[in-house]
């Protein structure tokens, strides 16, 4: 694993919440592409300090599970501090080489895939650790355009530009899975498909 990147986030750990903005509204739209995911098994990768946990927590339920992965120790320290629950798990580790012994219902990646340097490793990854049948959402409430202004500067060597939509698409289908919901606009980015 490139340290370059978990450096980045340990640095702004403490601060992230204050240099970030996630409506709850604008959040709840992103996961209510997901459907009805009561019960299942949610993998959300590059967690931070757990934008996303709070909401799953309530889809999933009692009988569901959360595992929230991300490979800064001190982002994983900060959602532990503000996020806890019987089916929550937080787990340290770079998704690229992560494996989970029980696959998932679903995987996230809500606001950080232009920071994997491996896309291909990513791939990977998702074939690894998704069911069969299980769903990958890929997220940003912001257009493509802006997400790759805003990783300029600084966080330059911590990402590569955001590809269409269309390419995560034609990836999603050479590993064999089911391209569902596509959208790559001035205000938004998803991508949805089903292994």
């Amino acid at each position: 694993m490139d340290t370059t990147i978990r450096e980045f986030f340990d640095a702004r750990a403490g601060r992230w919440d204050q240099i970030t903005t996630h409506p709850p509204e604008r959040v709840a739209a992103v996961l209510d592409l997901l459907g009805d995911i009561s019960a299942a098994r949610v993998l959300d990768v590059g967690s931070g300090t757990g934008v996303l946990l709070d909401s799953l927590l309530e889809r999933v339920g009692p009988k569901g599970e959360v595992v929230a992965l991300d490979l800064s120790p001190l982002m994983i320290e900060a959602s532990r501090a503000r996020h806890q629950g019987p089916n929550l798990l937080h787990e340290m580790g770079d998704f690229v080489s992560w494996r989970s012994s029980d696959p998932f219902d679903c995987i996230i990646a809500y606001s950080c895939f232009p920071h994997f340097l491996d896309p291909e490793g990513f791939w990977l990854s998702v074939c690894a650790n998704l069911r069969s049948g299980g769903l990958l959402l890929v997220a940003h409430i912001e257009g493509r355009l802006a997400i790759d202004r805003e990783h300029g500067g600084a966080a330059s060597a911590i990402s590569l530009p955001l590809p269409p939509v269309e390419e995560l698409a034609a990836r999603a289908r050479s590993l064999g899975m089911e391209p569902v919901l596509q959208k790559d606009s001035d205000d938004s980015y998803f991508f949805l498909a089903r292994r």
